[in-house]
């Protein structure tokens, strides 16, 4: 059952290549990457696929890569960041039944309702919502239509508060931040109503079986042009797209995500993993910023 990764980088280092390649390569046969912005960029390697997006949509940049990459060849795709690795006892032979992919669709790390937490307000939120408020005509007529996706989220969710209050403006911003407010306000003609049905999580890994991969690419599509967070977009599209019952929410359906803290890779050196993955042994990944880690080797 092969399997297609894609590691999504936030810029075009050959470190974070060679590593995610050196830990890959006998657990996958085909291994991609893809980094902004990058195809001025010389002697990139042949398995390197230029995107146009920040990182803050990297799935816009894994777009481009899905689209130029021959699927009919894989039965899953794979999709992480440079901020982790899948567990070491995952390999293409053994996804299928580690991810439990013959009976799930899609393998997300979370999904929680953004509006669904008692003292958030729009100082949390504000990043997440601005594509709400900067570019209403084209997530109006791209998205899933208001009613659906609320219906939608209460599916998965079994409870989703359309309804904002006082509260969620009761807070004490910078100044630069009232102007941003108020005319959120406006918009929502007196802050009555969330401005679209939204989820979010950690979003580092994202795996798909192929039978659903051409409508989550043109989504992909959509929300990172419109310019949507990655950690709104991917839990919201995997709530919109699919049904409770064929999403493998890892935090819900599985064990949780191991953080790796920064002070732990000191030890780690030339890619070996004998201090770190023992500890994360039974998580399915394993989260870390690689750019202290390379920082730290020898």
């Amino acid at each position: 059952m092969k399997t297609c990764i894609i590691i999504n980088l936030s810029r075009y280092n050959r470190n974070p290549i060679d590593f995610f390649t050196n830990y890959y390569k006998d657990k996958f046969t085909d291994i991609f990457f893809t980094a902004p912005w990058c195809d001025q960029e010389k002697h990139l390697p042949d398995n390197l696929i230029c995107g146009y997006y920040s990182y803050y949509q990297w799935y816009g940049n894994a777009a481009v890569a899905l689209n130029k990459i021959n699927l009919v060849n894989y039965e899953y795709i794979a999709l992480t960041t440079e901020e982790g690795i899948i567990n070491p006892e995952v390999t293409e032979e053994n996804l299928s039944d580690y991810f439990d992919l013959t009976n799930y669709k899609i393998v997300i790390p979370d999904a929680m309702p953004l509006f669904g937490f008692n003292g958030w307000h729009w100082y949390h939120v504000r990043y997440a919502l601005y594509p709400f408020i900067y570019s209403a005509n084209e997530w109006q007529k791209y998205f899933m239509p208001y009613n659906q996706a609320i219906a939608k989220m209460r599916d998965y969710f079994g409870d989703y508060d359309s309804h904002l209050n006082n509260s969620f403006f009761a807070v004490k911003a910078h100044e630069k931040f009232t102007a941003e407010m108020m005319a959120y306000k406006e918009i929502l003609g007196g802050y009555e109503h969330i401005p679209y049905p939204l989820a979010f999580s950690m979003t580092d890994i994202f795996i798909l079986r192929n039978d659903n991969i051409l409508r989550i690419v043109e989504q992909f599509e959509k929300w990172a042009a419109v310019g949507v967070f990655c950690e709104i977009a991917l839990p919201t599209l995997a709530v919109l797209l699919f049904d409770k019952s064929e999403i493998n929410c890892l935090a819900k359906n599985h064990k949780p995500i191991k953080a790796i803290p920064d002070t732990a890779l000191k030890s780690v050196y030339d890619y070996d993993f004998d201090n770190i993955i023992p500890r994360a042994q039974t998580n399915p990944f394993i989260r870390f910023n690689i750019e202290n880690m390379l920082k730290n080797r020898g």
